[in-house]
């Protein structure tokens, strides 16, 4: 997972790409992104602290497809790997799993942050 969050956070040309150049439209789905990832983050400890893994999966699910939206690889891939732990109802460790997605979601953050700023 290291070599995954030493990876870029984001590919800025290739989501303005995809936003056809729209600089306005990037940072709205910045906000976006900063409103759902925090919502959905939320979530997911709810669902930790009641055990309904299909809430985590479904959530994980969520922030992978957000995260997807600026090729956040590192946000992605945790995202991804919380989801298959919790659609397998995996034993393991569910804290170090769920601070993984957090800090992984939490380096994209930073990432778009500085771009909202230099907008």
């Amino acid at each position: 997972m290291s070599d995954c969050l030493d990876a870029p956070q984001w590919n800025r040309a290739a989501t303005l790409k995809r936003l056809g150049g729209d600089r306005e439209l990037l940072a709205e789905m910045i906000a976006f992104f900063e409103e759902d990832a925090d919502a959905l983050l939320k979530q997911i400890v709810e669902c930790r602290a009641g055990q309904d893994f299909r809430g985590i999966e479904r959530a994980a699910h969520s922030l992978k497809g957000i995260a997807a939206t600026f090729d956040g690889f590192p946000a992605m891939h945790a995202a991804a790997a919380l989801e298959s732990a919790a659609a397998g109802k995996q034993a393991g460790d569910w804290d170090e799993r769920i601070n993984q997605v957090r800090d992984a979601v939490e380096g994209l953050s930073k990432a778009l942050a500085k771009e909202s700023a230099s907008a």
